[in-house]
């Protein structure tokens, strides 16, 4: 839980300096965030939790057939975004995290869920460091897609856009360490800095919302389909891991080149989990076919065409789909790579396949569900998977 006192001086203060608002934020199994807005004169009554609807949570309920959940804001993640400010008016931003009638986090809240990974896979003074490389598409506003103006990039309104935006999130304390175009007409990449990976999360989550807004001013908008047609670049997403204890990278070697033996059996365990990881990570038909166009290699080496790439001191898991929740794509690996770390991976191997559809994914999270197996996550985070899987409900386009 985060540091409550403390928290709440930071919210106080920001109040006596002028903030009006403060936006509440959760995010849901999709990956999709739901907010509302306070008046900071009444924030009292918010900042020990507040109900909210659960078919914010899983919109296939039907007469409230999910207990009460409570939204408690991470008082740690208070801070002021101008970005959500309108009209001279300021605002500032709290993560919630959900929680049941038992006082526990509910079992279906993905910032919990990464939050309980991270305390059961690391150790005292451990810690889980994550980056993003976000991938997309600028549409105009019918729809088409124009090539980008290479070498006249200051021209080019898709590149300021970049660029803008690339200031806006540094503004609103979102690391991004560079932006740039990628191979496809008018396709972009954002980088945001290694954090803990929380951090990492709530940052990736920002940026799409910043992102999508930035480019409505514009009369644009960002498409992160994952596939887009055989003649088009794939869009996917690439996170880069690794674990600290203390000031020490545990997956880099004494002199600086390459990935220690610790860092490989990390790999190795997310390797062979791959299969699980993927089923939830991918939402839709579309996911596949771009997993399919992507055709890494399962395995882990320096090849751009492996599913892992290892640097110096980190690994790189290539091709996650841009529709995955973020919060349970990185609980699940890390869960997988200590595995790995430690030794111990599934029996005969049997979640290290790619999967390769929407019908194979069920089977897989089905078969975990039977195993007992879940990396991690709840048995009711799996079965809101397999339920939306079967309901074509994924948010993946």
């Amino acid at each position: 839980m985060d540091d409550r006192k403390g928290g709440a001086t930071t919210i106080y203060k920001l109040r006596d300096d002028g903030v009006k608002y403060m936006r509440l934020a959760t995010v849901t199994p999709y990956g999709t965030v739901d907010a509302k807005y306070v008046p900071m004169s009444e924030i009292d009554a918010y900042i020990s939790g507040y109900g909210i609807d659960p078919k914010v949570i899983d919109r296939t309920l039907v007469g409230g057939a999910l207990p009460d959940v409570t939204a408690v804001p991470d008082l740690a993640t208070c801070a002021e975004l101008p970005a959500f400010g309108f009209d001279d008016i300021r605002v500032a931003s709290m993560w919630c995290d959900l929680y049941g009638m038992d006082g526990n986090r509910h079992p279906l809240c993905v910032r919990g869920g990464l939050k309980t990974a991270m305390e059961n896979n690391l150790g005292d003074g451990e810690n889980f460091i994550t980056g993003s490389e976000r991938e997309y598409y600028v549409r105009e506003a019918d729809g088409t897609i124009d090539k980008n103006a290479i070498g006249e990039q200051v021209a080019d309104p898709k590149y300021r856009l970049l660029l803008s935006t690339m200031d806006v999130l540094r503004a609103n304390g979102v690391p991004i360490t560079k932006a740039h175009p990628e191979n496809g007409p008018a396709q972009y990449e954002q980088v945001i800095k290694h954090g803990n990976a929380l951090t990492t999360a709530d940052n990736y989550v920002t940026t799409g919302i910043i992102m999508d807004a930035k480019a409505a001013e514009g009369g644009r908008r960002v498409d992160r389909s994952p596939f887009m047609g055989d003649d088009i670049s794939v869009n996917s997403e690439h996170l880069n891991m690794s674990v600290l204890s203390g000031d020490k990278n545990l997956f880099a070697n004494a002199n600086g080149v390459g990935v220690s033996d610790f860092g490989r059996a990390f790999a190795e365990g997310i390797l062979d989990n791959n299969g699980l990881i993927s089923a939830v990570a991918n939402t839709s038909e579309n996911s596949y076919r771009a997993l399919a166009k992507i055709a890494k290699t399962l395995a882990a080496g320096d090849s751009r065409k492996d599913l892992i790439r290892l640097k110096n001191g980190l690994i790189e898991y290539r091709g996650t789909d841009s529709s995955m929740d973020i919060y349970s794509t990185l609980a699940m690996m890390l869960s997988a790579g200590m595995m790995g770390a430690r030794g111990r991976v599934p029996v005969d191997g049997k979640f290290r396949r790619q999967v390769v559809d929407v019908p194979d994914s069920v089977n897989v999270l089905e078969d975990a569900m039977r195993s007992g197996y879940s990396l991690g996550l709840s048995e009711e985070m799996l079965n809101f998977h397999i339920k939306h899987r079967k309901a074509e409900m994924g948010v993946g386009k």
